[in-house]
């Protein structure tokens, strides 16, 4: 009863590639299978077989026209910052670009008001924005555009605290998601790989500097052989996060409470290294420079 078969044109299948979060031009490999059911999707029977596809999504232009300064600031009630926009506007207030075509950004809310993007310090007017903020759950995620009328909602089901904000101008999408743990403003570099060693309170000379919210930089001499941390509250051993590989990967962490993470092995080679932290996607970054 009712269809047995249907189609995609290729714009279809490239949106259904593209929602599941890959890259634009890059080979993956998916499977397809039929499954079949009553029209009221009572017994479901899955095909046994699965049909292997190598495909490549193509570029598209983003449903969100992307940012012409390529950055993307916050302001509002909601936030910490309330609604002011100075020029120039602070790191702490600027989100992190983390795709060509995603943004995203750890922040205080305070789970009422509201707030706007806006794509240059000084101009209340290139906002980005939503349509209509009273739809259910559109304070933790939903559809946004430019220079809609009305401000994205602060009132966030999980009360006041400390979210991760992801902006995706390729599909026209935010999500805003709870964190167990605020974002320090600071972070430093402790170990025998540092010019302090093991120390919970490192001189400012190994301190990183904040580039947007959430991403950290600093550039260091670094010797083979030899060991590292991150900290972010000088004088105390927790936050404290580390890694296993020399060359960057998953950020380790301990707030307190829990076991410490491994420490970061310095690289085979001497030289000057810039080391990258970035807690919106959990990684850091080892660069010889």
């Amino acid at each position: 009863m009712g269809a047995l078969g249907t189609s995609f044109i290729g714009k279809e299948f490239n949106d259904i590639l593209l929602s599941f979060g890959f890259a634009f031009n890059v080979a993956y490999t998916v499977e397809a299978r039929v499954v079949s059911s009553y029209g009221n999707n009572n017994e479901q029977i899955p095909s046994t077989n699965t049909l292997t596809m190598s495909v490549t999504p193509y570029k598209i232009p983003p449903r969100v026209a992307l940012p012409t300064t390529n950055r993307l600031f916050l302001t509002g009630g909601a936030t910490e910052f309330d609604w002011t926009n100075p020029s120039p506007m602070p790191v702490v207030r600027e989100l992190t670009r983390l795709s060509e075509t995603s943004w995203g950004g750890i922040f205080s809310l305070s789970g009422s008001s509201g707030y706007l993007l806006l794509r240059e310090a000084g101009n209340w007017d290139d906002k980005y924005s939503v349509q209509d903020n009273s739809i259910p759950g559109a304070a933790n995620a939903g559809a946004f555009g430019f220079r809609l009328p009305q401000d994205f909602p602060g009132n966030v089901a999980q009360g006041a605290g400390w979210y991760k904000m992801i902006y995706d101008f390729q599909q026209g999408r935010y999500t805003v998601t709870k964190q167990d743990n605020p974002l320090k403003r600071d972070l430093y570099i402790t170990g025998n790989a540092t010019a302090s060693s093991w120390t919970n309170s490192p001189p400012q000379s190994q301190k990183f500097t904040m580039l947007s919210s959430g991403v950290f930089e600093i550039t260091i001499a670094l010797q083979p052989g030899l060991l590292y941390k991150f900290l972010d509250t000088n004088g105390q051993w927790q936050p404290q996060f580390g890694g296993t590989s020399a060359t960057g990967g998953t950020l380790g962490s301990n707030y307190g409470g829990g076991n410490d993470p491994d420490a970061i092995p310095t690289p085979a080679v001497a030289g000057n290294y810039k080391i990258v932290v970035n807690f919106i996607t959990g990684t850091y970054t080892v660069t010889l420079v």
